[in-house]
């Protein structure tokens, strides 16, 4: 998965470039919103990866409570 996801970085960041030299030509606001769209979908697939791998512990909210209840 973090293959294909480098390889979508890589031509991302290739049409960045061929943009930037006048290679590739289109409307600046086609070009933004698709490097962040990129970037906002291979972030997102990391943070679920990474929440897959590394769940968090579920919080006891009513023994966390109670211990509040008992400290005033």
């Amino acid at each position: 998965m973090f293959i294909i996801l480098s390889a979508e970085l890589l031509v991302g960041k290739g049409t960045f470039v061929l943009f930037g030299f006048k290679v590739l030509s289109f409307p600046e606001w086609l070009a933004i919103s698709f490097f962040i769209g990129m970037y906002v979908q291979v972030i997102s697939v990391v943070m679920v990866v990474v929440n897959g791998v590394f769940p968090k512990p579920k919080e006891d909210f009513l023994g966390r409570l109670t211990d509040v209840i008992k400290d005033l």
